[in-house]
């Protein structure tokens, strides 16, 4: 049959100019009311200092290694950069660097402006791909911008906590939905789902997986109202086009699932704040909704998280109070709810109730929705990050109420009659709407300001205004600069502001800096920073094993004197800054004893054991023994053979078996070290009469010369006098590392606590070291551009027919004889067949009814809400932290809460109990014993006793 082709009137063409008019001066006074911004200085937000430092490191990176993705030195003694943290944002702003010339500092600036002031755009792109009408998508596009919360893509978010990377994220994340939408339904725009889907990834994979879980509400909606679905061809082609999609993710996520010795950090923190079930409890959170105050105003619902402008908990909304704003967003939300409910007559619309059903449900969390957990790897998921798909279905909904309103006015057929309701309706919708921008005005100028820190391209610039302990620093800076010591620095940071300088530093100086205030990659840094930083200042043993020569202080901040040991010698003071220099001879390289413990075993208990070797380091214990991992470190048989000649016996994980190539070698169970494995294994490498003979298990300083030191590769001339010695290389080990000597390459072998160490024969050698890239990166990138092969394969498929579909018997000839067969039968439908569209209202209604009971369970039942500990499901044998929600009705004064632990669901074994007035609770040495655990809370107010909460099971793995 010939397609039907439309024509857009004359008056409808100018309709349509208007609204894009319309729309784009929304952008505009987005783009106006962040363009203070612009100005000299940092963004006045917390992170934003995070990524100027990754930015520049990512540029210096780009120009001075040569390589997409190269070694980061913000990690103290190095990691592979975004080992953990994804690269999107730190890309996009590099681009914008290189391509336009401007500063860094200057590009992200550009980037969050834009990244901002495009969302109206975004969303109205979105809503046209989904299928909605010219005016619903714009109506929804012009209510993009007006969200208060913290945690969404508002201007709270990005000035006042700095979150950039889920800023590009959260704007491609409406046309991508749009996409994904459209290839489902009707197979096409496959290209820029894949695409899009990979940059959202890339850039915030907390925001790619709330849009993966989009999809089951997709196909409800389909099967159930969209009768012609061709479901064959659609999940065929978005099946085919998730390949690409997934393999451009491959660059990043191929180094980060096979970098084991980052797994321990738990690296999506599924350390569930207290914000999430202390606030987001169901019956709060429909409270502050119909009150206004999740999305609009804080005037009749207070604060969500009960914060103000100045201080408190950052997980909460601010208060925007003092400007009075209807809540129109929250009010065309719940209409636009209700018309998906009432009358689902189109897919899209289903799609979008389902939508916000599940933004609901994901942002109250599985506190009080248990089988949330269910869905795979939601126990990594912070709930509260939910909110951004919360207000995207909101302001979606927002746009069909509006269209929809206006629609159902415009079919009256007495023309005063349908103007007059009209303007009933323009009038509290021009009026919310500007209230709804003033108050976004005026919010943006309390955010948009930038603080007096100064750098171009990483490095210090002395500005009129300049914070005076920024501009004290540029005199530590050129001393550190100056200085032709080898060696690293170390700094505790007391404030934001001396924070702020640490960890810009290593980019000024060009020197490691133990330790910035990143987050962790795992390995020997996670252990620095948790367990040691304090001792990295002051202790001489740590100082050395990690080659630190100047120490970093801020009196400004501290108050207080330092107690420096005996091998300090001062350098520069002043008010702000401190620089002390550590004497000794030590450096870059050093010389072990010949005589190795080996390991073979998990991540677990190599950091645990490192913890302890660490501990025994700077509790200056001698005669330690140096061990070797022979786990996730890249050595092939023959490397390990090589070392083991010096290897005496090993250590054999607890869930390990002994590998073949070690079986003539003695071994010791991990878990038969007892709670001391460092005094055992000195005591058994002891005893062995080889050891002993060596006579020194201490690192010896080695003379070597820096040839060469740079982004590139590390060259010294070393001249060593035994046949073949350990030579240990003060760098974080990670695979990916390269060594050459005399230009043969070498293993490198992973040595306590977690640096590199070759083996180098007798006399003087050049010895190369460079970085190659992230682990299996020669995989990674072949998967990456495999994907451009990919789609150039379905493009050219596409353009034969294609997709397989000779395979499903889907050709154009066939389809279009079975349309004209259904076109001359008449249609019957059964009862099943017209019930079908109101699945999705169906499945609402029984969420409404769960909602409604929850509701009642917390607010007249009074029955606390309970959270996992902070640790997870997991709680330590010493301590854990308990929450609960101060419960709706009752005065907080008279509320108090009785805790109960048990050994059994039935709570006969009862093994703790405690009372507190607070919403928390911390419970010391009750998880001594290793197993199950059972806790569950009850309200207590005015000698009334309420019903216990749910039970929640923890586990204990008991004292170590």
């Amino acid at each position: 049959m010939p397609a039907m082709k439309f024509r857009i009137s004359d008056k409808d063409r100018l309709r349509r100019l208007l609204g894009l008019i319309l729309l784009f001066a929304v952008i505009a006074w987005a783009f106006y009311i962040h363009l203070p911004t612009l100005n000299e200085g940092y963004l006045n937000a917390g992170d934003d200092h995070v990524h100027v430092a990754f930015s520049n490191e990512l540029s210096q990176i780009w120009s001075g290694e040569g390589k997409a993705l190269g070694w980061s030195r913000l990690y103290a003694s190095g990691a592979p950069i975004f080992l953990l943290r994804p690269p999107g944002l730190y890309t996009a702003v590099c681009a914008v660097h290189f391509l336009t010339g401007l500063s860094v500092e200057q590009s992200l600036k550009v980037v969050v402006l834009f990244g901002f002031c495009l969302y109206p755009l975004a969303i109205f792109i979105g809503g046209r791909l989904l299928g909605l009408g010219f005016g619903a998508s714009l109506f929804a596009g012009m209510l993009a911008p007006l969200p208060i919360s913290l945690w969404g893509h508002t201007i709270d978010a990005y000035q006042y906590l700095g979150i950039h990377k889920q800023l590009l994220a959260i704007l491609i994340f409406p046309i991508a939905t749009g996409a994904l939408w459209r290839l489902l339904k009707d197979g096409k725009y496959g290209l820029m789902f894949a695409l899009l889907f990979a940059m959202m990834f890339m850039t915030h994979p907390y925001i790619a997986y709330c849009f993966a879980l989009l999809v089951p509400c997709m196909l409800i909606a389909l099967v159930s109202i969209e009768p012609q679905w061709n479901w064959k061809q659609g999940i065929l082609k978005t099946t085919l086009w998730s390949v690409p999609a997934v393999l451009l993710l491959s660059i990043w996520l191929i180094p980060f699932v096979s970098s084991q010795e980052i797994q321990v950090a738990d690296p999506f923190l599924s350390r569930r704040k207290s914000f999430d079930v202390v606030v987001c409890t169901t019956a709060e959170t429909f409270r502050q909704f119909f009150l206004g105050g999740i999305l609009d105003t804080t005037r009749f619902a207070d604060p969500f998280g009960g914060t103000d402008w100045i201080a408190g908990n950052e997980w909460g909304w601010r208060s925007n109070r003092m400007w009075f704003r209807f809540p129109i967003l929250s009010l065309l939300a719940f209409v636009g709810w209700l018309i998906t409910v009432i009358r689902p007559r189109s897919a899209v619309r289903g799609f979008l109730g389902l939508a916000f059903l599940l933004a609901s449900l994901l942002f109250i969390g599985p506190d009080d929705f248990p089988f949330l957990d269910w869905i795979p790897n939601a126990k990594k998921f912070q709930n509260v990050h939910a909110i951004f798909i919360f207000e995207w279905a909101a302001i979606t909904l927002g746009g069909v109420a509006c269209h929809w309103l206006f629609r159902r006015s415009s079919q009256i057929p007495k023309i005063a009659l349908r103007y007059a309701l009209y303007a009933v309706l323009a009038a509290p919708l021009i009026w919310g709407y500007g209230t709804a921008i003033y108050e976004r005005t005026e919010t943006g100028k309390l955010l948009n300001t930038v603080r007096n820190i100064h750098t171009v391209n990483g490095e210090l610039s002395l500005r009129p205004g300049m914070f005076d302990q920024f501009r004290f620093a540029n005199d530590i800076v050129n001393e550190l600069r100056a200085s032709d010591t080898d060696g690293n620095i170390t700094a505790f940071p007391q404030k934001h502001n001396d924070s702020v300088f640490y960890n810009l530093l290593p980019l000024m100086v060009n020197r490691p800096v133990f330790l910035t205030g990143f987050e962790t990659v795992g390995g020997v840094y996670d252990l620095l920073l948790h367990k040691f930083r304090t001792s990295l200042r002051d202790n001489y043993p740590l100082q050395k094993l990690f080659n630190i020569r100047f120490v970093l202080n801020s009196p400004f901040y501290r108050k207080e004197e330092m107690a420096w040991h005996d091998a300090i010698e001062p350098v520069r003071k002043n008010q702000y800054w401190e620089l002390v220099r550590v004497r000794g001879d030590f450096g870059a390289l050093a010389l072990l004893p010949p005589g190795f413990i080996g390991f073979v075993g998990s991540e677990r208990e190599w950091t645990h054991l490192m913890e302890l070797w660490l501990s025994a380091v700077r509790n200056g214990e001698s005669a330690l023994p140096w061990i070797i991992n022979l786990t996730h470190s890249g050595l092939s048989e023959k490397n390990i053979h090589q070392i083991k000649p010096l290897m005496k016996f090993f250590i054999l994980g607890s869930e390990a078996e002994v590998p073949r190539i070690l079986d003539e070698i003695k071994h010791v169970g991990y878990d038969f070290l007892g709670k001391n494995p460092i005094a055992s294994l000195k005591k058994r490498f002891a005893s062995d009469d080889n050891i002993q003979a060596t006579g020194n298990e201490e690192a010896d300083s080695v003379p070597y010369e820096i040839l060469k030191a740079d982004r590139a590769s590390e060259i010294f001339r070393v001249s060593v006098g035994e046949p073949l010695s350990p030579l240990l290389f003060k760098r974080t080990f990670y695979r990916g590392w390269a060594c050459f000597i005399d230009g043969e390459k070498v293993p490198i072998y992973r040595v306590s606590p977690g640096l590199q160490m070759v083996m180098v024969p007798q006399g003087k050698h050049l010895i190369r070291w460079h970085y190659t890239g992230p682990n299996h990166w020669g995989w990674a990138s072949a998967a990456f551009w495999s994907a451009f092969f990919i789609v150039a394969i379905l493009l050219w498929e596409k353009r034969i027919g294609g997709y397989g579909c000779q395979i499903l018997k889907l050709k154009a000839e066939t389809e279009g004889l079975k349309v004209e067969n259904q076109e001359s039968e008449p249609r019957t439908q059964t009862r099943a067949r017209r019930l079908l569209p109101y699945i999705p209202s169906a499945i609402w209604l029984l969420f409404l009814g769960i909602f409604i009971f929850q509701s009642l369970s917390e607010a007249y039942f009074k029955i606390p809400v309970l959270i996992l500990p902070q640790s997870g499901q997991e709680v330590e044998a010493g301590q854990a932290d308990f929450y609960w929600n101060y419960i709706v009705g009752i005065p907080k004064s008279q509320q108090r809460f009785h805790l109960e632990i048990a050994r059994d669901r039935e709570f006969r074994k009862i093994v703790g109990t405690q009372s507190e007035s607070s919403d928390h609770i911390r419970v010391k040495k009750v998880f001594t014993n290793k197993g199950t655990y059972y806790y569950r809370v009850r309200l207590e107010s005015k000698g009334k006793i309420y019903g216990w909460s749910r039970t929640v099971r923890v586990v204990s793995r008991g004292e170590k």
